[in-house]
């Protein structure tokens, strides 16, 4: 037990490293030019939201999934007050869980970067917990130790309003990844519990 709320830890503290490492102005896909980051895609979190999601939906998604993208779309429109007044952009690597890291003694490496991106740092934050958490099973005790070691490297407020967002948001990415039935039932449901 003790190990597992020190990687807890750890994950939560380099999380809150890599929103420290790079800022940017604009949000969604990152772009670079000559492996270096020459800047992202839209000028408001909205537009970036939605272009992350498209990206996903291209590369993974299929066509049984237009209904339930049509409705995931429509909360996305109605939320867009809500995401505009997101104004600060990191660096956001939105696949923290124990598949993309690599644990040695004291230290955490995070792998996997096909899908960073720009962002609000809270959606990396609730990303890490829906996978961690409600997808794979830790127990919710843990989630007050994952906060706690982010926010004692970084401060963030959590506002529900987004956290319910940026749950969406990974459901939906989680929706179009798996073909277990039960998962994907499992997902949906969490989804229509949603929007």
């Amino acid at each position: 037990r003790e190990q597992k709320i020190e990687r807890i830890r750890q994950i939560g503290k380099a999380l809150a490293h890599i929103h420290e490492s790079r800022s940017f102005e604009g949000f969604g896909t990152i772009q670079t030019l000559n492996n270096e980051i020459i800047g992202t895609s839209s000028s408001n979190w909205s537009e970036g939201l939605r272009e992350i999601q498209h990206f996903w939906h291209q590369h993974v998604g299929g066509q049984e999934f237009e209904e339930i993208n049509q409705e995931i779309e429509d909360y996305y429109s109605e939320k867009e007050e809500v995401l505009d007044k997101v104004d600060r952009s990191v660096l956001i690597h939105q696949e923290i869980g124990f598949h993309n890291l690599l644990f040695q003694e004291d230290s955490v490496t995070v792998i996997d970067w096909e899908s960073a991106g720009a962002g609000d740092s809270l959606l990396d934050v609730i990303t890490a917990e829906v996978i961690l958490f409600w997808f794979q099973g830790l127990k919710e005790e843990l989630r007050e130790e994952f906060r706690q070691a982010y926010l004692s490297v970084r401060e963030i407020k959590f506002d529900e309003e987004l956290i319910e967002i940026y749950r969406l948001v990974e459901l939906s990415r989680l929706l179009m990844i798996f073909d277990d039935e039960d998962k994907v039932d499992r997902i949906r449901d969490e989804i229509e519990s949603i929007v």
